[in-house]
C-alpha cells in the first residue's frame, strides 16, 4: 500500500528517528492512532490531518509504501493507515506536492475539497513566512475548484 507521511526538517514524526530512504518496522499489530507507524494514502489526507501547518510544510515530505501488516480507517472524508512496516521511497519538492495537490482537488468531491482549501488556509496563518502555497496559489485553486463562501482570501473562516 503506497501513500505519503509528513516529518518534521530532521525525518522526525512523533519522536521516533527516521532517514529517506529508509525502511522501518515496529513490533506491534497497527491499531491507526494507537500503535504503528502511519501515513495517508493521499497527500490531501496529511495536509488535513496536520491541517498544512507552516511546520509541516517545512519540514520533510516523502512518497512511502507499508510492506508489512496495514490497517486503513476511513472517516468518510480522509483515509489514515497505521503499518508495523514502513517503507520511506522518497522526499518530495515542494513543487512536487503542489502538483499532487492540484491534481487531487480534481477528484474529489465538494466537501473534500472544502477541507483540503481550509487546511491550506490555515497553514497560510502566519504571513511572515512564505512557501509555494502562497495565497495566490491557493486563491487560484479556488477559483478552479469552487469557493466556500465561509472562507475568505486572508485565511479566516
Amino acid at each position: 500500500m503506497k501513500g505519503y507521511k509528513i516529518f518534521d526538517t530532521n525525518w522526525k514524526c512523533l519522536r521516533k528517528q527516521y532517514t529517506c530512504p529508509g525502511e522501518f518496522e515496529e513490533n506491534c499489530k497497527p491499531i491507526v492512532c494507537k500503535q504503528g507507524m502511519h501515513f495517508c494514502e493521499t497527500l490531501s489526507d496529511c495536509l488535513i490531518y496536520k491541517y498544512c501547518s507552516y511546520s509541516s510544510l517545512l519540514g520533510k515530505i516523502a512518497e512511502v509504501e507499508s510492506y508489512g501488516d496495514a490497517v486503513v480507517y476511513n472517516d468518510g472524508i480522509t483515509t489514515k493507515i497505521s503499518t508495523n512496516k514502513l517503507r520511506i521511497v522518497r522526499e518530495l519538492s515542494l513543487e512536487e506536492v503542489a502538483e499532487i495537490i492540484e491534481s487531487e482537488l480534481v477528484s474529489q468531491n465538494p466537501p473534500k475539497r472544502y477541507w483540503i482549501l481550509l487546511s491550506l488556509y490555515w497553514g497560510l496563518a502566519d504571513p511572515s513566512t512564505t512557501t509555494v502555497f502562497d495565497v495566490d496559489v491557493i486563491d487560484e485553486l479556488i477559483r478552479k475548484f469552487g469557493r466556500n463562501k465561509e472562507v475568505t482570501v486572508n485565511g479566516t473562516y
